[in-house]
């Protein structure tokens, strides 16, 4: 079986790749796996293994010459570089950089199957995969979407959760190096280390210099070594870290190869970072890693994917910032307190994980989760570790969770089965759930729209079936009649839009119905009638799932149902 894998994207991107890659293997030895990745970030390819091909691309190359007016010269490079890709035909293609480049480029291989985004023959896009319908959604609706990123790309491949982490190999040669550089800076191998990467690609991701260096001093105060990480272009920033934090700390920024970071990021004790690619290097490597997620980061997402890491992050309604929206307060920051970060950096020095914290103090305003493969599906998921009263959003987060887990789950061998009451289980372990009689009533007015939307889209459904008759030719009916129906049609679909945009908990169903719609890739009227019907008959099955979701949260809230209600956050808008 021939497998390609398109991810044109960062460093840390690539090594979220590798769960796809050795699940792949693991099933199939004999697979042959190429990978198509941006030359900038192609080096860290080598650490992966698995990997049967790895192909540059030069998209950047390819950019600048179209730019300059060089149209000849940039077509000779694409078509040098697609004559490499197509000297297989791929059983599987699988895109993971989700633009539209990406998509165009798709066209352009020889596969079989595709799972991702493509585009069709207009040049529309669409979204091959019903694992993919959701991954487009999480940019409108993140502040919903419980699954890592690797996760979803294991579900977009067919592979379902592995429950593993990801996979880095460190060749001998950059283990001696970093051994090596470790001695040079005067560290045996029997110390303690604490690596600290104070970077991240923008700045509103980065924690404060000073929060890291208290953090580092209070370190060196136990005997740990301190090794700070960075680019050239992070070294005043290192130097600064190590200059506040006392003797005990080093700075390696700029001074060491990617194969000699990898190394030495593997011989520490233990990771903080900000959300950024060391970060995965570390879960990848077998080290344990606290992350500090700020601005537009979101753990859930992109945090550390792997058993037993850290998360900081601030209980702030206006966390994480939406995508390319800046700032002018980055709150976050201020609630992320070093104190609080160093009491769990210590114990986990020591050698204790860290099951629970207690409320207040350095962590008011603050919750700190740790990471595991939930023993029930394999999915990761992270658990808070200060007991605080449900919130609607966390509510909503774990419904979807299990609502998308049960109905998509078939693109795999072993889907979960619907269970109204699982969501509500889980979050019993890590929340008290005394306000969930507040939580059920805030949503009444929108479940009641939502029952409402349903008998609009069965009503959807049955005129995809008239409308279907009448091209098929079963049924005469004139064009009159084929252009009221879809104009209803157009009335039934504005309605679930707008739905969604009244009431933003909805939207991971209206949005993935309105995705469903756009990747409907067919000339034949008589299929994109079946599709569309097939949309509709999705959605209200979501849609019902869901309600019998908020039904059993109203049966587990008549045993905490008290006279004056505990006021909760996350209110429906």
């Amino acid at each position: 079986m021939n497998i390609l894998i398109l991810n044109m994207t960062r460093m840390g991107d690539l090594i979220q790749t590798t769960p796809i890659i050795h699940e792949a293997k693991k099933r199939n030895p004999r697979c042959h796996i190429t990978l198509v990745v941006g030359e900038a970030f192609a080096e860290i390819c080598s650490f992966i293994e698995g990997v049967d091909r790895v192909l540059p691309f030069p998209m950047g190359r390819i950019h600048r010459l179209l730019k300059d007016g060089e149209i000849v010269r940039g077509y000779a490079l694409l078509r040098e570089v697609l004559d490499v890709i197509n000297e297989r035909e791929y059983d599987l293609l699988v895109n993971l950089t989700h633009s539209r480049v990406s998509a165009i480029l798709m066209t352009l291989i020889r596969k079989r199957r595709v799972v991702g985004i493509s585009i069709d023959s207009e040049g529309n896009a669409v979204f091959l995969g019903q694992w993919q319908r959701y991954f487009m959604n999480i940019v409108p609706n993140r502040l919903y979407n419980p699954f890592n990123i690797c996760d979803l790309h294991l579900f977009m491949a067919g592979f379902g959760p592995c429950g593993e982490g990801l996979f880095l190999r460190t060749p001998e040669e950059f283990e001696k190096r970093a051994d090596k550089i470790l001695r040079s800076i005067g560290v045996d191998g029997r110390e303690k280390i604490l690596g600290i990467h104070p970077g991240a690609s923008t700045e509103k991701k980065r924690w404060g210099a000073e929060n890291f260096s208290f953090v580092a001093r209070e370190a060196a105060k136990r005997g740990v070594r301190v090794v700070v990480f960075g680019s050239s272009g992070e070294k005043d920033l290192c130097e600064r870290i190590v200059r506040d934090s006392g003797e005990g700390a080093i700075s390696l920024a700029g001074k060491t190869t990617l194969g000699e970071l990898v190394a030495l990021i593997e011989r520490c004790s233990l990771l903080l970072t900000n959300d950024t690619g060391p970060l995965h290097i570390a879960t990848a490597v077998g080290t344990k890693a606290v992350e500090i997620s700020l601005g537009e980061a979101y753990f859930r997402e992109t945090g550390p994917y792997g058993e037993g890491h850290y998360v900081f992050e601030a209980s702030i309604s206006c966390h994480p910032c939406p995508f390319r929206e800046g700032c002018s307060h980055m709150t976050c920051r201020q609630f992320v307190r070093p104190e609080a970060v160093w009491k769990v950096v210590s114990s986990l020095l020591d050698g204790e994980e860290v099951e629970r914290l207690e409320d207040g103090g350095p962590f008011e305003n603050l919750q700190v989760y740790r990471s595991r493969f939930s023993p029930e599906d394999g999915v990761l998921e992270y658990m808070p570790l200060i007991r605080r009263p449900l919130e609607e959003r966390q509510f909503l987060l774990f419904l979807y969770r299990d609502l998308f887990l049960s109905d998509l789950g078939g693109e795999w061998e072993t889907p979960l089965e619907g269970d109204p009451s699982r969501p509500l289980r889980n979050l019993e372990g890590g929340y008290d759930l005394s306000t969930l009689p507040g939580i059920v009533e805030s949503l009444g007015e929108m479940c009641r729209r939502l029952t409402l939307l349903l008998g609009e889209a069965e009503r959807g459904a049955a005129l995809t079936k008239e409308v279907k008759k009448i091209i098929s030719a079963e049924e005469k009916a004139g064009d009159e009649r084929l252009e009221e129906l879809l104009s209803e049609l157009g009335s039934i679909d504005k309605s679930i839009i707008n739905t969604g945009h009244a009431f933003p908990p909805l939207r991971p169903l209206t949005r993935y119905f309105q995705f469903e719609k756009i990747s409907i890739d067919s000339d034949d009227p008589v299929i994109v009638a079946d599709r569309t019907r097939e949309a509709y008959e999705s959605f209200i099955r979501r849609g019902k799932a869901f309600l019998r979701y908020v039904e059993e949260a109203e049966t587990w809230a008549e045993r905490f149902r008290i006279e004056e209600p505990v006021p909760i956050k996350g209110m429906s808008e």
